[in-house]
């Protein structure tokens, strides 16, 4: 009876380390995938930056006034909700 114990312990064990191993596997490949989606946002954020900028200084008047960048205002992170002043 104890060495069946030990057996189905040391099954157990692999198994929990195959399932570890596993989830390990996926976890790293989703901080590559989260790392590759930070620096598309990012990307899209310069981008949307730089129009907010020409807009406001190319734009149309009805638009100059209501556009604000991305990096104006404190630093911190933009609201995504809202880009622009309402007039």
């Amino acid at each position: 009876m104890q060495r069946k114990a030990k057996e189905s312990c040391g099954y157990e064990s692999r198994h929990n380390l195959r399932e570890r191993r596993a989830r390990l596997k996926t976890v790293h490949q989703l901080k590559i995938e989260v790392g590759e989606l930070k620096g598309r946002l990012t990307e899209v954020i310069s981008n949307c930056d730089a129009l907010c900028k020409r807009l406001a200084v190319e734009g149309p008047e009805s638009l100059r006034a209501s556009v604000v960048s991305f990096s104006a205002g404190d630093g911190a992170s933009p609201d995504p909700i809202s880009w622009s002043k309402e007039s």
